[in-house]
């Protein structure tokens, strides 16, 4: 049996100057084909370490084979924060942004870790940032607790900006916090910039039937109502008066809730008594 056996443990190979870390743990007695753990708390910061232990390291006990009293583990220690863009929540408003409006680019940003993290920066991106895309602009959270999220904002001036971009959200675009995944610190939405919409109606678009009515009678009034390239954002109506256009006293009708899509038209109808 062996008695007061001594085991140490280093970082880094202790025959090229290897650290020991902490005291040594004595182990009383051993019998003959048994086997005890030795276990040590050790705390490390982030980074890639070689953990040696070795048992006798002073050569105190007599063995017959000294060759394998010592082994050797790599261990990584992965920072405790994760940083993490909420591809759900990244969105623009209006959803549908006029070129030559100023639109809110938005998206919620997410700390997946035990610990808080302060002065988190956002970074939003028209086109892949990796591939020259152009910063629209970037915001600064000051404190996100743990396990927590907060929206991150910015204002884009879409003037001259017609057309599909695809927009790209990127928290920690500077690399300056070490985190345990980098891989879910970008997203990116798709969007459309549109151009004003056109309503018109044409000299000819107004037509009665029949022309002349007596007094009493009744008579349909159609009106074509045309768009041009621009898609509407939302639902319009058409109102038919008398007269002053400005005056809705002198309304006679309308019709709410219409869409119509960009280069058409559509017919509104209806009966005046």
């Amino acid at each position: 049996r062996a008695e007061n056996v001594k085991v140490r443990f280093f970082l880094g190979d202790p025959l090229s100057g290897g650290i020991p870390i902490g005291d040594d743990i004595n182990i009383w007695e051993m019998q003959p084909g048994s086997y005890v753990a030795a276990t040590k708390e050790v705390s490390f910061e982030e980074g890639q370490y070689d953990i040696y232990v070795m048992i006798d390291p002073d050569g105190a006990i007599d063995e017959r084979n000294e060759t394998n009293n010592t082994a050797c583990i790599d261990v990584e220690v992965l920072p405790v924060y994760n940083l993490r863009v909420n591809t759900s929540t990244t969105s623009i408003n209006p959803d549908l942004p006029y070129e030559g409006e100023t639109a809110e680019l938005s998206s919620s940003i997410m700390n997946d870790s035990f610990e808080e993290i302060a002065d988190v920066d956002v970074a939003f991106f028209d086109g892949d940032p990796l591939a020259g895309g152009e910063l629209i602009g970037e915001t600064s959270v000051p404190q996100l607790d743990a396990w927590s999220c907060v929206a991150a904002k910015v204002q884009w001036d879409t003037t001259g900006k017609q057309g599909i971009h695809e927009i790209f959200v990127v928290v920690d675009p500077e690399d300056e916090i070490g985190e345990a995944s980098e891989d879910d610190n970008i997203t990116s939405i798709e969007i459309e910039v549109g151009i004003l919409p056109d309503l018109y109606i044409e000299e000819t678009g107004l037509s009665l039937a029949p022309n002349i009515i007596d007094e009493g009678g009744s008579v349909d009034i159609t009106v074509r109502i045309h768009a041009g390239p621009g898609l509407l954002r939302n639902r319009f109506s058409v109102y038919f008066l008398l007269d002053d256009p400005q005056a809705y006293s002198n309304m006679i009708g309308e019709v709410r809730e219409l869409s119509i899509e960009p280069d058409s038209y559509i017919d509104i109808n209806m009966t005046w008594d």
